[in-house]
C-alpha cells in the first residue's frame, strides 16, 4: 500500500505519455466547435484590448494539455476567420508526442508544463480538462473524525486508511472543504492550486482559462461531495480507479481554490476572476447571421446544435470556466 498521490502520479505519467483521451473518454472538441467559440470570444477581448493600446504585434496563444491538438486547431482556425490581419502564435505543451496530422502552424513542446512555460505571454492560455487529471492527496475521516490519507495497491486499487495528512493539507482542509463526517472523503487540491497558479502567472496581459469539472466551497461544505468524485475511465467507460497506468483516473477541481491561488501567484499585475458554468460561458457567443441560402440554413442549424451540446447540464455543459483577466485594467 502506498498513499493515493503517490500512485496516481506514476500511474499518470505512464497513461499520459502514450494514450490519447479519445480512447478512453469523450470531450466536448470532439463533438463540437463550441468550447473553442467560447475561447476565441475571450481571445478578442484580449486583441482588442492590446491594439486599443497600441500593440499591434504578435498575440501568444497557449494551451496546456493539448491532447491529439484537436481544440487547439479549432482555435486557431476560428480566430484566424475572426483576426485575418492578426499574426497568432499558438503553442501546445503536452506529456504525449506530437500527432502526426497537426497543422505546422501549432507548435508541440513536449514535457512537463512547469519547466516549458515562458515568463511572459501576451494574449490567452488555457486547460480543458487539465486539473482534474492532476494526482492529488485523497483523505478520508475515521471513527475519531481524524482525517487520514487513504492508501491504495496500485496493482488492484483495494484501500485502507494510513497516517494523519500533514499539517499543510490540514491548512488546506480546513479553508477549502470544511465539512467532516465518518467515512466522509477529502480531496485535497493544494497540488492542483499550485499547477494552476504558475500557469495563470505567466500571463502578462491577456486572459487564462481553466475548463474542468468543478465544485464549491458552498458545496464541500454541505457534505455534497462527501463520498469523493474520484474516477477511473478506460475504453470510454467510467470503471473503479486504480493507478497502475492503464486508465485516465480524475477527481473534480476545487476551481475556486485555484482561483485565489493564481489571483495571489499574479500580484501585483491586476486581476479580475470569473467563476461561470459552460452554459452560461456559451451563451454569450452572438448568433449567426440571419441565412441567406438554404446552405446557409444548414449551416446555422449545425452551429446552433453543436453549442446546445457543449451546453447541456447533463453533459458537457457541466463543466465550469475559471476565467482570469490579468494586466488588463479590468
Amino acid at each position: 500500500m502506498e498513499p493515493w498521490v503517490e500512485a496516481w502520479t506514476r500511474s499518470a505519467n505512464t497513461f499520459y505519455s502514450g494514450e490519447w483521451p479519445a480512447d478512453h473518454f469523450a470531450t466536448a472538441p470532439s463533438h463540437s466547435t463550441a468550447v473553442a467559440e467560447g475561447l476565441v470570444h475571450h481571445l478578442t477581448h484580449v486583441v482588442e484590448h492590446l491594439h486599443d493600446g497600441g500593440y499591434f504585434g504578435v498575440i501568444d496563444v497557449w494551451e496546456v494539455g493539448g491532447g491529439d491538438g484537436t481544440l487547439m486547431a479549432q482555435v486557431l482556425a476560428l480566430a484566424g476567420q475572426q483576426h485575418p490581419t492578426v499574426t497568432f502564435r499558438a503553442r501546445v505543451i503536452e506529456l504525449r508526442p506530437r500527432p502526426s496530422h497537426l497543422a505546422s502552424t501549432i507548435e508541440w513542446i513536449h514535457g512537463p508544463v512547469d519547466t516549458h512555460l515562458p515568463e511572459s505571454i501576451r494574449g490567452l492560455i488555457f486547460a480543458h480538462e487539465v486539473l482534474d487529471d492532476v494526482p492529488l492527496t485523497l483523505a478520508q475521516y475515521d471513527e475519531s473524525f481524524t482525517l487520514r490519507q487513504v492508501m491504495v495497491n496500485p496493482a488492484t486499487g483495494d484501500e485502507e486508511l494510513g497516517a494523519p495528512i500533514s499539517a499543510n493539507d490540514g491548512e488546506w482542509v480546513s479553508r477549502w472543504w470544511p465539512h467532516q463526517s465518518v467515512g466522509g472523503r477529502v480531496e485535497i487540491g493544494a497540488a492542483r492550486d499550485q499547477v494552476w497558479a504558475v500557469i495563470a502567472s505567466s500571463v502578462s496581459t491577456g486572459i487564462a482559462i481553466a475548463i474542468d469539472y468543478a465544485h464549491t466551497r458552498e458545496q464541500r461544505s454541505l457534505g455534497a461531495f462527501a463520498p469523493g468524485t474520484l474516477t477511473g475511465f478506460r475504453h470510454g467507460y467510467p470503471c473503479q480507479p486504480v493507478p497502475d497506468g492503464s486508465m485516465n483516473i480524475t477527481a473534480h477541481v476545487a476551481l475556486d481554490a485555484c482561483a485565489v491561488a493564481a489571483e495571489q501567484a499574479c500580484a501585483p499585475l491586476p486581476v479580475t476572476t470569473v467563476l461561470v458554468s459552460q452554459r452560461d460561458a456559451l451563451g454569450v457567443l452572438g448568433r449567426s447571421a440571419t441565412p441567406q441560402s438554404p446552405h446557409e440554413a444548414l449551416v446555422a442549424i449545425a452551429q446552433h446544435s453543436q453549442r446546445e451540446l457543449a451546453r447541456d447540464t447533463q453533459g458537457f455543459g457541466a463543466f465550469t470556466w475559471l476565467i482570469h483577466h490579468i494586466g488588463m485594467g479590468r
